[in-house]
């Protein structure tokens, strides 16, 4: 009976100081590790949200370039999935250390905070896209342009233009040079910024028969 009576009392100090390291280790014990259920639960939810918003810049940007939107948009549902569940599992976690209250804050201050990145990235990206221009450029003699590939990414240059390219693009280019012919003409359409206006990247390469 003794021993069962003092087991229930090891459960019970267990359960009273389970997040209190000091109470088994005479107190001598780093800030670090005091409170780890704490510290887990502030990482998950900082963690989440800076991936999440970090995510949401690459997603709103690549979503106007690629052409296969389905597959990204949902690998990107996936990604968002998990960065939720993150969250979820931070607020959880919290909810064990501090007061319904306390909680009620954190929640309040966690989604005021992401409508706010999420407004401040979506008006960054609508002002940038101001500065962004779209030219054609008529490719009718290979001596117009010159290819050359650095550090494994390809680039054309036409004129004072420095077009980045895709492994299509560059092959189309390539196939061009070397077969040469008087009777097509390409159109290079092209995408780039007023403050560099230089340095651009291709959208296209549209091949037309010659009248």
């Amino acid at each position: 009976m003794d021993n069962e009576n003092d087991h229930i009392e090891d459960v019970k100090e267990w359960m009273e100081h389970q997040y209190d390291l000091g109470h088994y280790m005479g107190g001598n014990i780093l800030p670090a590790y005091r409170k780890p259920t704490k510290k887990l639960g502030i990482f998950l939810l900082i963690s989440g949200l800076s991936v999440s918003t970090i995510y949401s810049i690459i997603f709103i940007k690549a979503l106007s370039e690629i052409n296969e939107r389905v597959g990204f948009i949902v690998f990107s549902i996936l990604a968002y999935g998990v960065c939720i569940l993150q969250i979820i599992g931070g607020i959880r976690i919290l909810s064990k250390v501090y007061t319904k209250e306390q909680i009620g804050k954190i929640k309040k201050r966690t989604y005021i905070g992401t409508i706010l990145t999420v407004i401040a990235v979506s008006i960054g990206i609508l002002i940038l896209s101001q500065f962004r221009v779209t030219e054609g450029i008529e490719i009718t003699s290979v001596n117009q342009f010159k290819i050359r590939q650095v550090n494994l990414k390809n680039y054309v240059y036409v004129k004072d233009k420095e077009l980045k390219c895709n492994q299509d693009d560059y092959g189309m280019l390539w196939e061009y040079k070397v077969v040469p012919t008087d009777s097509i003409k390409y159109i290079i359409t092209y995408q780039y910024y007023t403050f560099n206006p230089t340095k651009g990247k291709i959208i296209s390469i549209e091949e037309i028969q010659k009248e």
